[in-house]
C-alpha cells in the first residue's frame, strides 16, 4: 500500500529533492511561501537520540462496537549515527516487546519472536531529505532473524511437547524461513515494513496547508497539512506541522479499503506521533481493524 501512496503523492506533489538541486531558485516572498507549505525534511543532528512506543493492534469493528482481537506494545531506538551532505545512517534498535496476551499459545509465540529479536540493530540510509534507502546491513540482520528462528523453534517444543504430533521441528523450521523468505526477500521489502519505512514515510514530500481532495486510478484521497501546535505538552512548538491523508480504494458503487496516515512532527522533522490505521468491510455488519500507532517518548 506504501508503493501506491507514493506512486500517487507523487502525481500530485512536487519532490523537495527538485528543490534542493536548484541553486538559483529564488523565492519572491519566502515568509508567505513557508507559511503556505508544510515541507517535511529531515533537520537530524549526528548523535540524535529518540525513544518511542509502538503499539500494533487488530481488530474488528462489529456495529458500534471496536474489538481488539491481538495487540503489542514496542518500544525502540533510533540515532543519528552519521551525518552528512549526501543524507543520514540512523540505528534503530528494539528496547522492549510485550504482547497483551502472554498466556496462550499465540501470545507465548508473539513475545518469544520478539525477544529473540531484541537488541538487533538495523541500519537505514536515507538521503539528504530523509527519505529511507536501503538498509545497510540487510544480508546480516535477516542472517540474524533466520538464527533466532531455529531458537525460536526449539524452545517451542520445549515448551509444547505435543507439537510433535503435529509437524516436525525440522519442518516447522523450513516453513518459518519460507515465510521469512517471502516477507523479507530484500531490503526494499525489510524497509517497507520496518520502524524506519514507516516513521520516515512521507519524507521528502511537500504539501500546501489546507485540505485537498483528488481522485486517481480508483483512489479518493483527502490531504489536511496544518502548522502549529498541537496540544498543551511541554514540547510543543509554534512551528510543529502536522499531515493527515486518507486514501478510499473505491469499486463500482463501494469503498473496499481505507486507510488513514496521521503523521506529527517536531521543527527538526523528527516525527512526533504516527498513526496508520486500516479498515477493510468484512461482510455487510463487520470491519477489520488494523492499526499501527507511534508516539514519541524521549530525546537526548
Amino acid at each position: 500500500m506504501k508503493k501506491t501512496v507514493f506512486m500517487l503523492v507523487a502525481l500530485l506533489l512536487a519532490p523537495l529533492q527538485a528543490v534542493f538541486a536548484q541553486e538559483d531558485v529564488v523565492v519572491q516572498d519566502l515568509e508567505a511561501y513557508l507559511d503556505s507549505t508544510v515541507s517535511i525534511v529531515a533537520w537530524f543532528y549526528k548523535t540524535d537520540t529518540l525513544v518511542y512506543d509502538s503499539y500494533s493492534l487488530e481488530g474488528h469493528i462489529e456495529g458500534n462496537d471496536t474489538i481488539t482481537d491481538s495487540s503489542v506494545r514496542t518500544r525502540f531506538e533510533v540515532c543519528v549515527a552519521d551525518s552528512t551532505k549526501k543524507g543520514y545512517r540512523l540505528a534503530f534498535k528494539t528496547q522492549e516487546y510485550e504482547p497483551s496476551d502472554t498466556t496462550s499459545f499465540r501470545g507465548k509465540t508473539l513475545q518469544l519472536m520478539g525477544q529473540s529479536n531484541q537488541g538487533a540493530k538495523m541500519i537505514v540510509q536515507t538521503n539528504e531529505v530523509g527519505q529511507p534507502q536501503k538498509i545497510e546491513n540487510f544480508r546480516e540482520l535477516k542472517k540474524k532473524i533466520s538464527d533466532n528462528l531455529t531458537v525460536y523453534a526449539r524452545k517451542m517444543y520445549e515448551d509444547n511437547p505435543s507439537l510433535y504430533t503435529q509437524i516436525s521441528q525440522p519442518e516447522l523450521e523450513k516453513q518459518l524461513k519460507k515465510a521469512l523468505e517471502e516477507r523479507y526477500g530484500s531490503s526494499e521489502q525489510m524497509l517497507e515494513e520496518s520502524y524506519a519505512g514507516l516513521l520516515l514515510l512521507m519524507h521528502g514530500q511537500q504539501f500546501e496547508v489546507g485540505e485537498d481532495d483528488v481522485e486517481a486510478d480508483g483512489q479518493r484521497i483527502h490531504i489536511e497539512a496544518s502548522k502549529g501546535k498541537t496540544g498543551d505538552e511541554a514540547y510543543d512548538f509554534d512551528d510543529d506541522y502536522q499531515l493527515y491523508m486518507r486514501i478510499e480504494t473505491v469499486a463500482p458503487g463501494s469503498v473496499q479499503q481505507t486507510i488513514h496516515y496521521s503523521y506529527s512532527y517536531f521543527p527538526d522533522g523528527w516525527p512526533k506521533e504516527v498513526v496508520i490505521t486500516t479498515m477493510t468491510p468484512n461482510g455487510e455488519s463487520r470491519t477489520e481493524l488494523s492499526q499501527m500507532h507511534i508516539v514519541w517518548v524521549s530525546k537526548n
